[in-house]
């Protein structure tokens, strides 16, 4: 049961955020999600959102890779995700809620789902759960469960030396905020939410290829 869960079901949701980001891809373009449309959200509540999930995700991933490194300063890494999840979870909830509710009550391009509607829960369990974890007292000070758990699962996956092991003894709230991101991951692609990040990604690249191309003309 412990591979199953903590070791099949991330592959599985890994690859279904995969899969399912180039089936929407060729499908309609990202164009029915919330980075689709502009009648059915809120511009606010869509870089609300952007800015919130990345402040959140940037001090995590630095604290996978650098874990308590101090670098001559006085703030660790772990002091700094601390921080950033404090101030950016109001943030990404907010602009969630923005985001989200006016398409489920207008409508938009196209019908509204079972995964559409369960898409805002799900976030506000996987922003709580962060939320309770990383000001959880059994995560701070030298005894950190989740140095010992959810920072060594989750990087552990990517490797070629995964641990599901460490999970199965785990606290439930990080069972619990482990089982979220990985439904969050898995869903993604199949909701409101799909090409949030990657629809601007490929806007500045399109515009970056125009603005060489237009260099390399004039060049000529």
């Amino acid at each position: 049961m412990t591979t199953l869960v903590w070791l099949v079901v991330p592959y599985l949701a890994f690859a279904s955020f995969g899969v399912g980001h180039w089936w929407r891809w060729r499908h309609d373009r990202f164009r029915s999600g919330v980075a689709g449309g502009r009648t059915d959200i809120s511009r606010t509540g869509l870089w609300l959102f952007r800015i919130g999930i990345l402040v959140v995700l940037l001090p995590r991933i630095g604290r996978i890779l650098l874990s308590r490194t101090h670098f001559g300063f006085s703030v660790s890494v772990s002091q700094v995700a601390l921080i950033s999840e404090a101030i950016a979870a109001p943030i990404a909830s907010t602009g969630a809620v923005l985001l989200l509710l006016p398409a489920m009550v207008n409508g938009s391009t196209r019908p509204v789902t079972i995964v559409d509607r369960i898409t805002l829960p799900i976030l506000a369990a996987a922003v709580l759960s962060g939320v309770l974890v990383i000001f959880d007292p059994k995560s701070t000070g030298s005894q950190d469960i989740s140095e010992h758990t959810l920072f060594v699962w989750f990087p552990s996956l990517c490797s070629f030396d995964p641990q599901p092991g460490v999970m199965a003894h785990a606290p439930l709230l990080y069972r619990v905020r482990g089982l979220t991101v990985i439904l969050a991951i898995a869903l993604w692609p199949y909701t409101r939410l799909a090409g949030l990040f990657l629809r601007p990604i490929g806007h500045g690249i399109r515009r970056l290829a125009t603005a060489l191309t237009s260099a390399v003309r004039q060049a000529n």
